[in-house]
């Protein structure tokens, strides 16, 4: 008898929480999962004849969201997303074809506020700042050499290293970034839904201590700042 009481129970629980708008919840947690496009300015691009193009990564975060008001709400979470920024190499009488793609992947911190427009309130526009940190930074290169066999020149394939230090440890790339970011989202009222968000950092992608600490001979700090872009497609789920 009680085993049956238990499971009717559920079931009252289950269909209860089926009917629940998500329209009508105070408090959400969900989940966005999706593909990311980034790039940011390279320093010299001319000069070391490259060509600056997007690099497509993955993202995906667990979120949090509380409604202020009938249409307001705040979500902060926690996310991975694959930043960085890729080169393509202009073709010359040594090179073929060649690029090489910077991987930055971080963890990201939002704070966004959301606005849900239209009668059933399933659309919203959203905006706000965000905290970034790269914990692992690396780079993969590919070049095609101009008739490698006569030149005495092997085609690199894929090569994976980090990103150079100076002698007092620096890297050449900061790990940080902050800035702000805009968006668009659909959420049925069941939870789930899609999204486009685009983001745009305003730390220097450029570790200036690389330069100023570098011994022997001190290199000069670039003039220019190089800036994080990226926009964002995802999937998400609202429970």
């Amino acid at each position: 008898m009680k085993k049956i009481i238990l499971v009717l129970g559920m079931l009252v629980s289950i269909n209860t929480f089926a009917k629940e708008s998500i329209t009508e919840k105070k408090t959400m947690i969900g989940f966005n999962i999706g593909t990311s496009a980034n790039t940011a300015y390279t320093q010299d691009e001319n000069k070391q004849e490259t060509k600056n193009r997007t690099k497509v990564g993955g993202f995906a975060s667990f979120t949090f969201e509380g409604r202020l008001t009938d249409r307001l709400s705040l979500e902060t979470g926690v996310g991975y997303v694959n930043k960085g920024a890729a080169n393509r190499f202009k073709k010359s009488a040594l090179i073929k074809s060649g690029n090489t793609s910077y991987n930055f992947h971080s963890i990201d911190i939002p704070l966004i506020v959301k606005f849900y427009i239209g009668k059933k309130k399933i659309f919203n526009v959203n905006a706000g700042g965000f905290f970034s940190y790269a914990f692992k930074m690396n780079q993969v290169t590919n070049i095609d050499f101009e008739q490698p066999n006569l030149l005495n020149l092997q085609d690199v394939k894929n090569k994976k290293e980090n990103f150079p230090k100076n002698a007092k440890g620096e890297s050449l790339f900061n790990p940080i970034d902050a800035g702000i970011n805009f968006g668009v989202e659909f959420i049925s009222q069941k939870g789930f839904g899609a999204g486009f968000k685009l983001n745009q950092g305003f730390i220097n992608v450029m570790n200036k201590e690389y330069f100023t600490k570098f011994t022997p001979n001190p290199l000069p700090v670039p003039e220019k700042k190089t800036l994080n872009t990226g926009a964002q497609l995802y999937f998400i789920a609202k429970f």
